[in-house]
């Protein structure tokens, strides 16, 4: 059966993964939730391309970061670095929804979003990063936030932001 084929090492493109697993993604809320098939497919390659070095199957795209079809809904105490106070997590958090907010749709990228969101982290990644990573995931463990901001899009990601905002 094609789903249960792996993927081989590597030499797939990020189309012939999509390809080959467009009947199994059909499945995936994100397709009903799209405007438009195109919309979906691009959105999709974006999570294949972020996930591709640790996807065996074609099966298991998104399954480890469910966070990329659904609504965060996130635990506040999660937003916390270590012993940071909610006071500090929400500086950080509206710091970097205005950095987003700053970037334009067309240099979104992920090399630039990396190159931003790591200068705006200076010496203290942790505790810029986490609050960032949760607030767009909901999850302890899940690809970089540049990744996962690329994925979502400006608008997405920004909308994430103000909803964990608004739990402190």
């Amino acid at each position: 059966h094609m789903l249960g084929i792996l993927i081989n090492e590597g030499n797939m493109s990020i189309d012939d993964i999509y390809d080959n697993s467009i009947l199994f993604l059909k499945e995936k809320n994100y397709f009903q939730k799209a405007t438009d098939d195109k919309k979906a497919e691009l959105y999709i390659k974006k999570i294949i391309t972020v996930e591709q070095e640790r996807l065996e199957k074609f099966t298991q795209i998104g399954q480890e970061n469910q966070f990329f079809f659904t609504d965060v809904i996130t635990d506040k105490e999660l937003l916390k670095w270590k012993d940071n106070s909610f006071e500090e997590t929400k500086e950080v958090l509206e710091r970097a929804k205005n950095i987003l907010t700053e970037v334009e749709e067309d240099k979104w990228t992920r090399k630039n979003l990396e190159k931003i969101l790591m200068d705006a982290a200076g010496d203290k990644k942790g505790d810029f990063l986490w609050p960032l990573r949760s607030a767009l995931t909901g999850e302890k463990k899940s690809p970089s936030p540049f990744d996962c901001a690329w994925v979502f899009g400006k608008n997405e990601s920004i909308k994430r932001l103000i909803t964990a905002l608004d739990l402190l």
